[in-house]
């Protein structure tokens, strides 16, 4: 499950008989153990591993991350909060909305691929904040 949040990025997997929370950057989970109050958990690094950063967590703790990720939720649109917060502001979080609008539709258009409609729209931000039609 990959969770994008104003603590971080995150993946999380069960794997190896336990539940690892990965990230590419150590200040993600640093954030997230400060914010769970996961203290003396331990970071382990895996520098050949496309998330380099791991914390090991068990089911009750999941469930911990999950409320706590779900309560900290104040705010009306993902994309300005984030841009407002220093540690977060430079991942790629409107190119990831960019691609799924691509993949998926967005503001009440869905590209159906079985309708064999071959005129695929371009989401570009300038499109929706004010570059035109």
């Amino acid at each position: 499950m990959w969770i994008c949040s104003k603590f971080g990025f995150y993946s999380i997997v069960f794997k190896e008989g336990s539940y690892q929370v990965r990230a590419r950057e150590k200040k993600d989970l640093v954030n997230l153990i400060t914010v769970c109050g996961f203290h003396g958990k331990e970071i382990c690094e895996f520098k050949m591993s496309d998330y380099q950063y791991r914390v090991l967590i068990d089911k009750n703790e999941l469930f911990t991350v999950m409320e706590i990720l779900g309560d900290s939720i104040d705010y009306s649109n993902f994309k300005s909060m984030i841009d407002h917060r220093p540690d977060q502001k430079n991942k790629p979080y409107h190119r990831i909305w960019n691609v799924l609008a691509e993949a998926l539709g967005c503001y009440g258009e869905y590209l159906d691929k079985h309708q064999n409609n071959t005129k695929k729209p371009k989401y570009r931000r300038e499109f929706f904040w004010g570059g035109g039609v």
